[in-house]
């Protein structure tokens, strides 16, 4: 390694217990003229306690760190070196600065589910072994996200081993999709017990134990009261300064899209269409005729009865109806069985770049589902003619 960054080193070191100081030194050109194969070692006498190795290179090759990489040999031995930086167990110095181990801010908030909860702080002790191999070190979401905080560091005696500084190890059977909510905040340090390593130290041997240890982990970080991979998932964190900014981008695109004169035509028109039943009964009829595509059935239980809902995926052409409603029957353990078509051949859908390209459906059906859910269970609270909402929304929504 010295030979790579420098022509001259020397090497002058001290081991505990010994009253033997030496020192050795290699001049790159002196040994290659000489064809010299072996190097003396001098050997001078230390007191005992003394203990100490001291490298020192000279006449440096084009091979040397330049002065803007030493702010990433900098954060890239802190990262390594981590463990005994935080136990006070080295000290690192470059150009005079003193090294500190990373430390990330942790979450602590409300349990998704429980939004006005107590909050918690969500880091999570993983003591665990599977069989010859043991994983001591903790789980932690980040309290915001942050560049080349997220991911999983490994350790072994101490040393990462892998995930130092940008090289972080995400498996996918923990950290799920790249670029998803919980990649970017779940992070961790882990020190292994009974792997092996590779002859440079930077990865681990037995990568399919290593993926089953991981998958052990993740229902491990799924036990208990709060789950911590759902938490990462679901919960959402913005500041106030950040709503401001989005409420004005919603209120600038609100004031630019609809003027008071069009919105009065608009909802015009939507009424003579909605007490049109002949024009409501054919729209229904069309729908009634969509294939699915794919569906899901859910079931959940309100007020003493159980239903179950039927949400189908459609693409035909009918224009005014983004979803549908329909109740079939009962089955025989006396379930109410409704059906909700969702029509992706919508102009809705057409109409916002993002459904364009595929991506972000999940908040909308999430939204179509909710009020499919609402116009089943709202009759028992008193409510009638809860489709005529549905009817109204689908002719508005259309414009």
């Amino acid at each position: 390694a010295s030979v790579w960054l420098a022509n001259k080193w020397s090497v002058r070191t001290k081991a505990l217990g010994e009253n033997v100081e030496r020192y050795t030194s290699f001049d790159l050109e002196k040994v290659t003229t000489e064809q010299r194969e072996e190097l003396i070692v001098h050997e001078t006498q230390k007191p005992l306690n003394d203990h100490y190795t001291i490298i020192s290179l000279s006449q440096l090759s084009f091979n040397a760190p330049k002065r803007a990489q030493i702010e990433t040999i900098k954060r890239h031995l802190q990262s390594i070196y981590r463990h005994f930086l935080r136990r006070g167990d080295i000290e690192i110095v470059v150009n005079k600065d003193l090294l500190v181990a990373p430390q990330y801010a942790i979450l602590k908030a409300p349990y998704y589910k429980t939004p006005n909860g107590e909050p918690i702080l969500w880091k999570k002790e993983i003591n665990f072994q599977m069989g010859e191999y043991k994983v001591k070190g903790f789980f932690a979401i980040l309290e915001r996200i942050q560049n080349n905080a997220n991911g999983l560091v490994l350790l072994r005696r101490g040393r990462v081993i892998v995930g130092g500084e940008n090289e972080r190890y995400f498996p996918s059977v923990i950290f799920g999709q790249v670029g998803s909510f919980r990649y970017r905040r779940l992070f961790g340090e882990l020190e292994l017990e009974g792997f092996d390593v590779s002859f440079n130290k930077n990865s681990f041997r037995k990568d399919d134990d290593l993926y089953m240890l991981m998958d052990a982990i993740k229902d491990e970080l799924k036990a208990g009261e709060y789950n911590m991979l759902s938490q990462t998932d679901n919960y959402r964190q913005r500041t106030k300064e950040q709503y401001e900014k989005i409420s004005k981008t919603i209120t600038k695109d609100l004031q630019n899209q609809t003027s008071t004169s069009k919105l009065s035509q608009q909802v015009k028109e939507i009424e003579a269409k909605s007490n049109n039943p002949i024009y409501i009964q054919k729209n229904k009829e069309k729908m009634d005729k969509a294939k699915a595509i794919d569906k899901i059935e859910q079931g959940f239980s309100y007020d003493g009865e159980g239903y179950i809902l039927s949400v189908e995926i459609v693409a035909e052409g009918v224009p005014n109806i983004l979803y549908s409603l329909e109740y079939l029957s009962q089955d025989k353990d006396y379930n109410k069985i409704y059906t909700c078509k969702i029509n992706l051949a919508h102009p809705f859908f057409t109409r916002f770049e993002q459904f364009k390209k595929g991506k972000d459906y999940a908040p909308i059906i999430e939204i179509i589902k909710s009020l499919a859910i609402a116009e089943i269970i709202a009759p028992k609270q008193g409510t009638k003619y809860g489709a005529n909402i549905r009817n109204i929304f689908n002719e508005f929504i259309v414009q």
